[in-house]
């Protein structure tokens, strides 16, 4: 006991002098600023308090009042008190604010304000709990959304890169030929509790235009002819149309009445031709060996030939061979439809592709113009020979009767005689090799000069910092003020961007949801989850840790998918690795083959594949009972039973009859009846059968097989035992029948078995023993099975 004392007062001792030690530092931490923020890869400080503390409420709180504090989940605690701001929260600590990280936040309200930040109160009225408020909320991986294709939303664009924190929105795009449920809106999703939202479906596409103007543009049949117009069903003009919208081809000589042979439907945005126009009463077919002429003269071709001076004739040449290489490959009906159709309508002709063809490879094409004007600098040479130059506008030059083309370096303008660009006044040219570069505000040299590590802008009219500095602008004149140098290794992850001018995530890294303080934030890229794989039992329950093979070493699953062949996939806690793990069970004992689903995770998803091997089955279960006989046994293959035949049963899955098995392996195999109808007074379940003599028989119907008037009986019995057992006092009835009980027999507690079946219809006699008036029988049968039926009967004396 001595030696106990001792120790105890060496103890407090040794704590006192640790006090004395421990106040000052305290108190010089705590001297000024709010409490610090830790950056990711910095070592958290943390220290014992020693005696008691002062609380945020001026209430003292006992030394060691409250353990440790709880670590939330993504949230770094510090101490709020007066003493010990800054510090990490730790035992004794009365109240702490948290810091949430790596991409968790305080979240938003659904008014779209900021929650407040987490805390953590010491409560000393309550056995000194630590209470928890505000927790963090998770961010919103992009790829935890699956967009249905019927949406018509563009899965891949929109949406990508960085998880969004709580609150924040990312918009989708609208798929090829859909639109956005509202004009000038996009389809958007809002994170809410580490759960994005689907976004709004976007709307199929009408079409604009007419569908005449599309047809004329589409390569048509050889002597196919066009519509004049399209008109609805109603009539009306198809100027456009709705998606899914029909519209009839008016086609040239038809018949006003009758189904239309052409019809567009609009589909997306585009219209969709079915069927075509009659073609014409045949007609002279027309070799066009001049046919490029022809076609210059009718204008069907693009192209205009007077493209400004000596570049004309080249300009048209390539048109004409670009011209003559498609009619050669793709005829002239697909490359001018316009044009062969004219040529019927206007002409009565029709076109001879195969002599037009042989026309067409040996043409040669030949261009010539007459010589422009001689123009002068500053001028254009549209004009032919012996005509005026045109004039280039006051804001362009033009140089040897060449192209006019603007002044594009900023403060330049052209030169009286328009031939090229200088500087405007107040401007210096800066020269490279003959050539303007820039033009330089008079005495920008001096400003840029008295301001260390700066430079004369691109522009040329005021100062910017050099490589790797940050400038300081003047809100006021909104001219620079001083350059300062750029350090991003206060930033873990981050590095000096391309241009110097600010910090960038570094390879590897990915910027982070923005700090309150708008400070860069780099968090580690997302490993992608592998794969995994494993085998086992049908039936069975199987522990997969799909985690463990996973980079970045992630310990929570967010969700599991549905498997391919209707087996379970869920979420359970390890508590031997920390992490979770997957219990998978398949649909059936007999399940084979392998099953598949998917899990994601905060780093990201993965597939599983289960090989699955159908479950073992015990012959007994497959088998059936016999009255005063060893049952008779069944078969087993592939995890299920094989019935014995003429038994009237079939192969089915129960509850395993092992509770200490049934945890591992719920199911097993078993035959069973195929159905089970009471009738009479044996079909309302909780009904007492009144028997009205004092002793006798009472008779219970049944059949094999659900609404099978006519079945035939089975040839092995299905019932292997009649019990009645005496009640120590009647159940509350439900119901009551009263039957007329035949001629009296002995009292029996194990009767023989009486069965009798006609046409499926078994009938059984009950003898109930004798005793009081009142007494309940509790009658049980049992059935080859192995399941059993239950009736209550009560004697009600003469009645």
């Amino acid at each position: 006991m001595q030696c106990a004392v001792r120790r105890g007062a060496l103890l407090l001792l040794i704590l006192g002098v640790l006090a004395a030690l421990h106040a000052p530092a305290v108190k010089a931490r705590s001297t000024s600023g709010p409490p610090s923020r830790l950056r990711d890869g910095q070592a958290e400080f943390t220290s014992a308090i020693i005696g008691p503390i002062q609380g945020s409420a001026g209430r003292r709180l006992a030394s060691g009042a409250c353990s440790n504090p709880p670590s939330p989940q993504n949230t770094l605690l510090f101490y709020t008190g007066t003493s010990y701001s800054g510090q990490a929260c730790v035992a004794g600590s009365y109240s702490c604010t948290g810091q949430c990280i790596n991409g968790w936040s305080t979240g938003v309200t659904t008014n779209g304000a900021r929650r407040p930040d987490p805390a953590a109160l010491c409560d000393s009225t309550t056995n000194n709990v630590w209470v928890v408020t505000n927790p963090c909320l998770p961010p919103c991986p992009v790829s935890s959304i699956t967009i249905p294709t019927a949406s018509g939303i563009n899965s891949s664009a929109g949406c990508t890169g960085t998880p969004l924190p709580d609150g924040g929105t990312c918009s989708w795009s609208c798929s090829s030929g859909y639109v956005a449920p509202t004009q000038g809106s996009t389809p958007t999703s809002t994170c809410r509790n580490g759960v994005l939202s689907q976004p709004a479906a976007c709307n199929p596409a009408d079409c604009s235009a007419d569908p005449l103007v599309t047809l004329k543009a589409t390569p048509v049949a050889p002597g196919a002819q066009l519509p004049s117009s399209f008109t609805r069903t109603n009539g009306s003009s198809c100027g456009n149309g709705k998606h899914d919208e029909v519209c009839n081809a008016a086609c040239p000589g038809a018949s006003a009445t009758g189904q239309a042979a052409l019809t567009a439907k609009c589909a997306l945005g585009n219209w969709n031709f079915t069927g075509s126009c009659p073609a014409a009463q045949p007609v002279d077919n027309v070799q066009l060996s001049t046919l490029l002429p022809l076609i210059l003269l009718s204008g069907n071709y693009g192209g205009n030939s007077n493209r400004g001076g000596g570049n004309a004739q080249p300009s048209a040449v390539q048109a004409l061979q670009q011209l003559l290489d498609d009619l050669i490959k793709r005829g002239v009906a697909a490359v001018l439809p316009n044009f062969a159709s004219s040529l019927f309508r206007d002409a009565g002709l029709s076109l001879d592709e195969a002599a037009t063809l042989l026309s067409l490879q040996n043409t040669t094409i030949t261009f010539s113009v007459k010589k422009g004007s001689q123009c002068y600098a500053g001028t254009q040479a549209f004009a032919p020979e012996g005509f005026p130059c045109y004039q280039c506008p006051a804001d362009s030059i033009s140089q040897d009767g060449g192209e006019c083309v603007p002044c594009t370096i900023p403060n330049s303008e052209p030169n009286p005689a328009q031939t090229a660009c200088s500087c405007k006044y107040g401007y210096d040219a800066v020269l490279l090799g003959g050539q303007l570069q820039m033009c330089k505000q008079w005495y920008i040299d001096v400003q840029c000069a008295a301001i260390p590590h700066s430079e004369v802008n691109a522009v040329g009219n005021g100062c910017s910092c050099t490589f790797g500095f940050q400038e300081q602008i003047n809100d006021a004149t909104g001219k620079l003020t001083a350059c300062t140098p750029i350090d991003c290794s206060t930033t873990p992850g981050a590095e000096l961007d391309a241009s110097g001018a600010g910090c960038t995530c570094k390879q590897g890294f990915v910027a982070a949801a923005s700090a309150t303080d708008g400070s860069l934030q780099c968090l580690a890229a997302a490993q992608p989850a592998a794969d995994d794989t494993a085998a086992g039992t049908a039936g069975t329950w199987l522990m997969i840790p799909v985690l463990a093979n996973d980079a970045g070493s992630p310990t929570r699953i967010k969700s599991v998918s549905s498997t391919a062949l209707g087996g379970r996939a869920i979420i359970t806690a390890d508590a031997a690795s920390g992490k979770d793990v997957i219990r998978y069970i398949s649909n059936t004992p007999a399940t084979a083959g392998t099953d598949t689903f998917n899990y994601t995770t905060e780093l990201g998803s993965a597939a599983v594949s289960v090989t699955l091997t159908p479950g073992p089955c015990a012959e007994s279960s497959c088998g059936f009972q016999r009255r005063n006989a060893a049952a008779q046994l069944g078969t087993c293959q592939a995890g299920s039973c094989v019935c014995v035949p003429g038994s009237g049963m079939a192969s089915v899955f129960v509850r395993n009859p092992s509770a200490a098995a049934a945890a591992l392996t719920p199911q097993v195999p078993a035959c069973r009846y195929r159905g089970f109808t009471a009738v009479g007074d044996f079909t309302a379940p909780g009904k007492i059968i009144d028997i009205v003599a004092a002793a006798g028989e009472q008779s219970l119907s049944f059949r094999l097989a659900q609404g099978a008037e006519t079945a035939a009986c089975l040839a092995v019995q299905p019932v292997t035992l009649l019990g009645i057992r005496r009640l120590p006092s009647c159940p509350v009835a439900k119901k009551r029948s009263s039957v007329v009980t035949p001629s009296a027999v002995g009292p029996e507690f194990a009767p023989d078995l009486s069965l009798s079946c006609n046409k499926g219809l078994y009938t059984v006699a009950v003898p109930i023993p004798g005793g009081p008036v009142g007494s309940c029988w509790n009658v049980v049968l049992r059935l080859a099975d192995g399941t059993s039926r239950r009736a209550v009967m009560r004697d009600v004396g003469n009645g």
